[in-house]
């Protein structure tokens, strides 16, 4: 657990809990020896703003402590070199380049769902739903009503009244020389 060490050490000490209260401490402290612990004691020592300090210690939090951002842009030049064997350096590190670059150009995640929104609003506008007449109500209400009784096994007692119009809506589509809709 020797990398959780450095974690106990400025600067990474400051993110531990309060970062105004350990940046005191840290005024108080002389014997901090590390250049950026060094550098924020300046700043506190000098009267600077409180706030865009500790803004500014925050993001220290999000600096990475792996390599996986070097791997990953090493890996680009790793696989066109294993592929492609017989490219010159200068070659391999121009399309290496250019392979890491990419994700610069290219539309980010929120962008795309975004465009598929605005792509599914066009489609339910292009529906026009105050076009809708009653007669398309009635047809889609009595095709699922036709297909909820068909869920059902055992036989169907319609009433009376609606006998006929019920059993018209039960014979299957086959039946009446149409082809079934899935």
């Amino acid at each position: 657990m020797r990398f959780l060490g450095k974690a106990r050490e400025y600067p990474w000490k400051l993110l531990q809990g309060d970062i105004s209260a350990h940046i005191d401490l840290l005024i108080n402290n002389e014997e901090v020896i590390d250049p950026t612990a060094v550098n924020i004691r300046t700043l506190a020592l000098g009267q600077f703003n409180r706030r865009a300090l500790v803004q500014g210690v925050q993001r220290l939090g999000d600096a990475s402590w792996t390599t996986n951002v070097q791997e990953q842009g090493h890996a680009s030049g790793a696989v066109l070199h294993k592929i492609h064997t017989r490219y010159g350096a200068k070659m391999l590190s121009g399309r290496a380049f250019i392979h890491m670059i990419r994700p610069l150009f290219q539309h980010s995640s929120q962008d795309k769902a975004m465009a598929r929104l605005e792509q599914a609003q066009a489609a339910l506008r292009r529906k026009a739903p105050e076009k809708i007449s009653g007669r398309h109500v009635f047809f889609c209400r009595a095709r699922a009503d036709r297909d909820e009784a068909r869920r059902w096994p055992g036989p169907f007692q319609p009433d009376a009244d609606d006998a006929e119009e019920t059993a018209f809506w039960l014979v299957p589509d086959a039946a009446r020389g149409r082809q079934a809709h899935v």
